[in-house]
């Protein structure tokens, strides 16, 4: 009973906030790394976040189509994975139709939404 599927890829484009005290910030903390110009697509696609400096922040986003309920039920989810442990800290899902996507934890918030440009395409070494 194998199955295969072929699905379009679909991209999504936006932000993302972290805080440097990671998952236990102080709320007074103003400690903020901005992440703009994010993109990542739909099939299972990960973007690292990455603090003010440039350096990697330990936690990325992934973004993937999946079927719960023994195929029956489509959905969109967003997840924010601990890159060291690969543990989902937490995740927001919607339709696979949706135009926008995102999550607010306090310490981390996400804002995504679709972005209908094709994926960049990767020039050959010369």
């Amino acid at each position: 009973e194998a199955r295969e599927d072929a699905r379009e890829v679909r991209w999504f484009a936006g932000w993302a906030a972290i805080n440097g005290g990671g998952p236990k910030a102080d709320a007074a903390s103003r400690d903020w790394h901005m992440n703009k110009d994010l993109r990542v697509g739909t099939e299972g696609g990960r973007a690292a976040l990455a603090w003010r400096d440039g350096q990697a922040s330990g936690y990325s986003l992934m973004l993937e189509r999946l079927t719960y309920r023994e195929g029956n039920r489509p959905v969109l989810k967003l997840s924010l994975v601990e890159d060291a442990s690969h543990r989902v800290l937490a995740y927001a899902w919607a339709n696979p139709e949706a135009t926008a996507i995102g999550l607010n934890l306090g310490w981390a918030q996400v804002g995504l939404a679709r972005d209908d440009q094709p994926a960049p395409v990767a020039e050959a070494p010369k």
